[in-house]
């Protein structure tokens, strides 16, 4: 998941950036709200912005309507900071959904305490659950959950494919195919997120086909799940013992 910073103040974004790649996190730079407009329509994984007011173009309330009026970013949450400290911004803030408020110049400790307690929070429903969870969940053997996490991968890609093809060209609304697999797979393999956006489609029967908001909120959710699992087989890989050679008579 990757945090957004949009700030036109060189020194201010750099320090920012630093503090929380620092932490691990995974970040990427705007200078205006236009540049923040385009990296989220870029990077689909954004899950928190921080914006300041004041910037050229598009200023960061700006930003924030523009985002609470698309189906793709309406939820992610924000960070406002400014050097504004006046109750008029604030307000103006809150009125847009943003409850959280730095002042400049950010400190690091605030901004830090802030993050966690927001991407804490704010998604505190997984992604993915965890595999010994999984594994002690239902019973199984190493081999035979690997075979079902790379099943549910498969399907999932095969949902993403089908679903990005150009629907704007199709004669009929692009239908999930197999989203009784898909939901059953959610459940089992602690999906959450994406659980909660199935079952809102199934709701309307096995043949619904996604609205456009429905589509893009689901592709958001079924991407964060392939790259949970391709980030799963990563670490199996890197943490594998490898067989040393054989010694010699």
């Amino acid at each position: 998941m990757r945090i957004l910073i949009v700030e036109d103040n060189e020194i201010s974004a750099s320090i920012m950036d630093s503090n929380l790649r620092q932490r691990n996190y995974e970040t990427v730079v705007a200078r205006s709200g236009n540049e923040a407009l385009q990296q989220l329509e870029a990077h689909w994984d954004i899950g928190l912005v921080i914006a300041d007011i004041m910037m050229p173009e598009v200023d960061g309330l700006e930003l924030v309507r523009r985002m609470r009026e698309d189906s793709k970013w309406k939820d992610i949450p924000v960070i406002v900071c400014s050097s504004l400290a006046d109750a008029e911004h604030v307000a103006k803030a809150a009125q847009l959904g943003c409850r959280h408020y730095l002042l400049k110049p950010v400190e690091r400790v605030k901004l830090l305490m802030l993050v966690d307690k927001i991407l804490g929070s704010e998604n505190a429903t997984p992604v993915l659950s965890d595999k010994k969870k999984i594994a002690a969940k239902y019973g199984l053997s190493t081999e035979s959950l690997s075979r079902i996490l790379a099943a549910f991968a498969q399907l999932v890609s095969e949902t993403i494919a089908a679903l990005t093809q150009n629907s704007s060209t199709a004669s009929e609304p692009v239908r999930i195919v197999n989203l009784a697999r898909l939901t059953e797979g959610a459940v089992t393999l602690g999906a959450g997120r994406l659980l909660t956006s199935l079952q809102a489609l199934q709701a309307r029967g096995a043949d619904a086909a996604p609205t456009p908001e429905e589509r893009d909120v689901l592709l958001k959710e079924l991407k964060l799940v392939e790259r949970a699992l391709a980030d799963q087989s990563q670490k199996e890989r890197i943490a594998a013992p490898t067989n040393p050679p054989p010694q010699a008579n």
